[in-house]
């Protein structure tokens, strides 16, 4: 299955477990239905992508409510049906990047090095934090761009960050950080690369 065909069951599942909760809130609302819905919230505003296993304990509701939602036949045709075709009009009609697909070599290659020379000490600058989080299970944050030097170094100190990663996937993240290296040389020094990317070590 590929990671697209994966990506639509996930979906499905999930709205079929989102109608089970309603239905259930409909009917009566008690302590599950409370934490379910107020234990993810501060995971919304964490600072740096949260670990996957941050959701373990709301994970049996997820499944008690998707069978809900499962034991509402009338809701399981219409849900899949709007899906199928969402995917058909949307998919039909744009070309992915291999970036959006996990699976594709390139990415893959990326993830392993970072895994393989970086610690869960490290913290890295990332366009896409929790995807990163996901396949190298390294913590990171978004840099908003472009913004001036003084407040970029700042920032940089305030989490601590030890790595910066650069791809041609992200063009206008490489083009700003590429400027800002060149002019700062001894603070970011190549650290190890692929086809696709580069990384820098930060060193202040």
């Amino acid at each position: 299955m590929s990671h697209t065909e994966k990506q639509i069951v996930f979906l499905i599942l999930s709205l079929l477990a989102l109608y089970g909760f309603i239905k259930q809130c409909l009917n009566k609302i008690d302590l599950p239905e409370i934490f379910t819905f107020l234990y993810p919230l501060p995971l919304l505003f964490w600072s740096q992508n949260p670990d996957v296993r941050l959701l373990l304990p709301i994970m049996p509701w997820y499944f008690y409510y998707l069978y809900i939602g499962i034991l509402s036949k009338r809701i399981v045709l219409p849900v899949t049906a709007a899906i199928i075709v969402t995917y058909v009009l949307f998919y039909s009609n744009i070309t992915l990047s291999p970036w959006n697909q996990f699976d594709h070599p390139k990415a893959q290659e990326m993830f392993k090095l970072i895994k393989k020379n970086t610690t869960e000490k490290d913290i890295l600058v990332f366009d896409k934090p929790p995807v990163l989080g996901l396949m190298s299970e390294r913590y990171s944050f978004f840099v908003k761009i472009p913004q001036p030097e003084n407040t970029l170094f700042q920032r940089l100190k305030e989490y601590n960050a030890t790595y910066i990663v650069l791809s041609n996937f992200f063009p206008n993240t490489k083009a700003f950080f590429k400027e800002i290296i060149n002019k700062n040389s001894t603070k970011f020094k190549p650290s190890f690369s692929g086809d696709e990317f580069a990384v820098y070590k930060i060193n202040f």
